[in-house]
């Protein structure tokens, strides 16, 4: 958690990588972290996100969402990612998996997904903890900067909900 968190607080860019239900995850890691005024992107559709992974530079960090860890599309923006020299942050199932090896750091969750996974309900929110979990410890990393952004987003909700 330390080496990832530290990593999200130095990138200037932070994507967000999932597909199905792992896309929800990642585009609610996107909408947390536009709030430290991170720069960001987050798509459900697999074309986009090789595109955007492309886009990536070295210092740019990318998190990449799978339980299995054995997804194809997401395994090729994986691929995109190393090509372009960011770092690769996993969250994935608590076995070693092709994703979480391919990571420059892997993250894991313990889940019990049922045989008949019911929407991935388990391991979608142990995802989102961790998302949570990063987020909070990116935010102390340096919060005198973070917390004017924080403000401002928080107000900008208050004014939306008049």
């Amino acid at each position: 958690i330390d080496k990832a968190a530290q990593a999200l607080h130095h990138a200037q860019r932070v994507d967000f990588y999932g597909v199905g239900m792992s896309a929800l995850v990642a585009q609610d890691a996107q909408m947390k972290f536009q709030r430290l005024c991170k720069d960001s992107q987050s798509s459900p559709d697999p074309h986009l996100q090789v595109v955007t992974a492309a886009r990536l530079q070295p210092g740019d960090a990318a998190l990449l969402f799978s339980y299995s860890g054995e997804t194809k599309d997401t395994l090729q923006t994986l691929a995109a990612i190393k090509r372009a020299g960011a770092t690769a942050i996993s969250v994935t199932r608590l076995n070693a998996n092709p994703l979480s090896r391919g990571a420059d750091i892997a993250l894991h969750i313990a889940s019990s997904e049922m045989l008949v996974r019911s929407a991935a309900m388990a391991s979608r929110m142990a995802m989102m903890h961790v998302i949570d979990i990063l987020f909070s410890a990116v935010a102390v990393r340096g919060y005198a900067q973070y917390k004017p952004a924080l403000d401002r987003t928080h107000l900008e909700g208050k004014y939306k909900k008049k």
